[in-house]
């Protein structure tokens, strides 16, 4: 069964820096929500609240109308995953025993991993296109194999809410349309509820039913990517003039910079410029 989530005007700080304020959105069970913003807009900083890692000074945060606070850490990793970007280990760990840490939530203290566990880990990595890494070490890998390990070790949690924080950042192209491909039919198939924090725009427009727009901290704008990612909003929260169109394959907003577009017209030959 999916969770739904519910932020209530949250504010968060490090030290006498706010890093958050006054952040209130809801995620429906099923959702799929992208978060974007400029560096520094607190988008890391939300994740890690969502997930309980840390706790709000002001506000709080629900899952399924029960407080984030009045669950234990076992709790919590029985229905929320992550997967964040650059997760160094100080011991050597083969990829398989990885992927079976994220069933340490379904287990008792005394209780070792079973033939569910296993069978559910190699489900995960055949997903994640990792099968074959199985008995490498971890700290051998690639940034881009990492990211699909951490994804299947979230996976063998089976959330209820998956949270991905800038997750394709060390993924060639093709690895980043397949990981967000397998999250969007687990989101629309199994009502897995998703948040994403991305630094790209047009990949958070095309994959997510609704966008949350940070800028210093705050909610700029909320809502269905159209309303969100306009040309305005992108110029004031970024600095930069961008043309925004309709992605023809997506029927998203399509989001591009002015010198990319320019240099595409020179090589098309046309001689008119955007306005």
């Amino acid at each position: 069964m999916a969770l739904d989530l519910k932020a209530n005007n949250i504010s968060f700080s490090y030290g006498t820096h706010w890093v958050l304020q006054d952040i209130s959105f809801e995620v429906s069970a099923g959702d799929f929500l992208g978060i974007i913003g400029p560096n520094g807009s607190g988008k890391s900083t939300l994740i890690k609240l969502l997930d309980g890692v840390l706790t709000p000074q002001q506000g709080d945060i629900q899952l399924s109308g029960v407080k984030l606070t009045d669950l234990t850490r076992r709790e919590i990793a029985r229905r929320i995953a992550v997967v964040s970007p650059g997760l160094w280990l100080n011991f050597s760990v083969n990829v398989q025993q990885l992927v079976l840490m994220g069933r340490y939530p379904h287990l008792g203290n005394l209780r070792f991993e079973g033939k569910r566990d296993y069978r559910i880990a190699r489900e995960a990595m055949a997903l994640t296109d990792v099968s074959d890494l199985a008995h490498r070490y971890f700290h051998e890998l690639s940034g881009g194999e990492r990211q699909r390990v951490l994804l299947a070790k979230a996976l063998v949690q089976q959330p209820e809410l998956l949270l991905l924080d800038e997750p394709t950042v060390y993924l060639d192209i093709n690895h980043t349309v397949d990981f967000f491909d397998l999250i969007k039919k687990m989101n629309r198939e199994q009502g897995l509820t998703v948040v994403v924090v991305s630094h790209d725009i047009n990949l958070a427009a095309d994959y997510a039913d609704r966008i949350v727009l940070l800028n210093q901290g705050r909610i700029f704008r909320q809502g269905f990517p159209y309303e969100v990612i306009t040309a305005e909003h992108i110029h004031t929260i970024y600095g930069k003039k961008v043309l925004v169109d309709t992605n023809p394959t997506t029927s998203k907003p399509r989001v591009t910079l002015f010198s990319d577009l320019l240099s595409r017209l020179t090589k098309e030959g046309v001689n008119n410029q955007p306005a």
